[in-house]
């Protein structure tokens, strides 16, 4: 988990400014790995991949909070 965490650190940090915002590849792995590790409820089926947006920031800010990091809610570069 801790090596998972240090690959996801980079996302979760606020952006340097100026930073372009992150890819649609970007959000997606950290989707993914906010679900597995249980910050994001799973998807409903009948809505496939799709997360509401306050969903999202309300799990980014725990994680942040988690690691110790200023909670934003953004995922950054």
């Amino acid at each position: 988990m801790l090596r998972l965490l240090a690959l996801l650190l980079p996302l979760l940090l606020p952006p340097p400014m100026g930073a372009q915002e992150p890819s649609a590849q970007d959000v997606s792995l950290g989707v993914d790995w906010l679900t597995r590790y249980g910050y994001l409820p799973p998807p409903h089926p009948a809505q496939a991949q799709l997360q509401s947006q306050a969903k999202l920031r309300d799990a980014i800010k725990v994680m942040q909070r988690f690691a110790g990091l200023p909670e934003t809610g953004l995922l950054g570069k």
